[in-house]
């Protein structure tokens, strides 16, 4: 399971998100609960990514159960779980674990990554607010600059694709 974490984060990190979905599920299959907080949140990203409803669906429970119960001052699980109600047009509830997560964050002293801000995004594109969603997507092309990932470029890309619907 862990050699599948290992592929699937780098798959992930690639923007090969389907691949990265594969090997998560296989790691999450064979370990369920016992799966480590790092491939509850990779796997619930990835499965938010989905366009399979039911993949969605599985994402929320999956970011749900690691950001409420098990670990539930993790400000990172609390944003995955608000991006995968955000992309399940949940936007209510996903605005208000937003803010759980940045006040999480706060409470904590911690610096907040700026990434934050594509759940920001995709819920204003859920409101259908598109010139919200680029206004945030162009202030993340700017802010990370140089240490854009392949993974930032997908979701950047993802952002200008649906807002230009």
């Amino acid at each position: 399971p862990f050699a599948n974490f290992v592929i699937g984060t780098q798959r992930m990190e690639a923007a090969n998100f389907n691949e990265a979905r594969r090997y998560f599920g296989q790691a999450y299959d064979a370990l369920g609960q016992a799966s480590g907080l790092e491939l509850l949140n990779n796997y619930a990203e990835t499965l938010a990514r989905s366009d399979d409803p039911a993949d969605r669906d599985k994402a929320i429970r999956i970011a749900e159960d690691a950001s409420l119960r098990l670990a539930p001052a993790n400000y990172v699980l609390r944003a995955t779980y608000a991006l995968t109600l955000a992309r399940a047009g949940k936007l209510e509830e996903a605005r208000e674990a937003l803010q759980q997560a940045r006040d999480i964050a706060e409470k904590l002293h911690l610096t907040v990554d700026p990434r934050i801000a594509f759940v920001d995004a995709w819920i204003a594109l859920g409101e259908g607010k598109k010139d919200e969603a680029r206004r945030i997507a162009d202030t993340l092309r700017v802010s990370l600059g140089p240490s854009l990932t392949p993974r930032d470029r997908a979701d950047l890309e993802a952002l200008r694709t649906a807002s230009a619907k």
